[in-house]
């Protein structure tokens, strides 16, 4: 199977819609593999997703790792939440004209984001966050 059809058969099991996060300001994400270098780009019930401009070599050669995701939004939630996700694809893409590589991760507990994803909901009912569809 190709990458580019194994990702579109993965977007379509999804069971969530993801929340576009780049307009959100103070919401951070981190994947703790993949060290400084990365942005959280999507959010959902289910997983999140990450851009980075390096490969981890433990996450690139090991099939669906555990992986530790932490996320912070100070501004509505005190505590830094902290959730196991396997890494379901890494997919190298282009952005700007430089190579990137694009981590979806399917949390293994999804319950603990769930205080973050409310309130996601209640600033895109007010159309403040956008959606990715499924």
């Amino acid at each position: 199977m190709k990458i580019a059809s194994a990702v579109d058969f993965l977007h379509n099991l999804r069971r969530y819609d993801r929340f576009c996060l780049t307009d959100i300001k103070g919401l951070k994400g981190r994947m703790n593999e993949l060290g400084r270098k990365h942005s959280l780009i999507s959010l959902s019930r289910g997983g999140c997703g990450f851009f980075s401009r390096t490969q981890n070599e433990v996450v690139a050669t090991t099939a669906n790792p555990i992986v530790n995701c932490e996320f912070k939004w100070s501004r509505f939630h005190s505590k830094p939440v902290n959730i196991l996700g396997r890494l379901v694809y890494c997919v190298p893409k282009e952005s700007n004209g430089k190579k990137v590589f694009y981590f979806g991760i399917e949390f293994l507990q999804p319950e603990l984001i769930l205080p973050l994803i409310l309130k996601l909901e209640d600033l895109a009912a007010r159309g403040k966050v956008s959606t990715f569809v499924r």
